[in-house]
């Protein structure tokens, strides 16, 4: 079963779309008005690398895979701008960005490793991480792999390779909050077998 959201992103995207824009010079200009602010009279947003990723990874939930680009870029300018706003959990999140945008052929995991990277599995509802183990496996067949696979061996050099590996992580930590430690260890075993075949650029997982 798919993940759904109760809020669209709709009004959300004409807002960023029409939205103002903070120039090198500290002013800031509404590009509808064309109203000059100084830079004192807005709010600094923290955290703002890692707010655009969690849009993107609602847009992946969501359906909209041709917003997915423009917020993983957003993400990564964001995560690159020195300045009071950018913090240690935006570099992190720009890294991922990265990640997606040059060696990912995918994003559909994009959300859950958002989740698990904000350490907000263990905040997740049994119901929720039985849901989310199931979408995952959803998201297995679709690429054509199988994480109950009794040769994990076989998907080395895959395309989706890094996906299988996410696959199996996001299993096993769903299964250890869900307090089945025999079934995490399982899957356990089917990651031991293959993760030192993964690429460093993969190393977060």
């Amino acid at each position: 079963m798919k993940l759904e959201f109760k809020e669209s992103l709709d009004n959300f995207d004409l807002v960023v779309n029409n939205c103002v824009s903070l120039k090198p010079t500290g002013e800031l200009i509404t590009e509808e008005s064309g109203l000059s602010l100084k830079s004192d009279d807005f709010v600094y947003l923290p955290h703002r690398a890692c707010l655009t990723m969690q849009i993107a990874g609602a847009c992946v939930q969501l359906g909209k895979q041709d917003q997915v680009d423009k917020w993983i870029k957003a993400s990564i300018q964001l995560a690159s701008q020195p300045g009071i706003t950018r913090s240690k959990l935006d570099i992190e999140m720009g890294k991922l960005a990265q990640v997606y945008s040059q060696k990912r052929k995918s994003y559909y995991l994009l959300t859950f490793e958002i989740i698990y990277l904000l350490q907000q599995m263990p905040k997740l509802p049994n119901s929720v991480l039985l849901q989310v183990i199931t979408e995952i496996q959803s998201i297995m067949k679709k690429l054509d792999m199988n994480l109950n696979c009794s040769t994990p061996k076989q998907y080395i050099g895959h395309p989706f390779f890094p996906d299988f590996v996410s696959g199996l992580m996001l299993t096993i930590v769903c299964y250890c909050f869900l307090g089945d430690s025999e079934i995490a260890l399982l899957f356990s075993a089917r990651l031991v077998s293959v993760i030192d075949h993964l690429d460093a650029d993969f190393a977060y997982l």
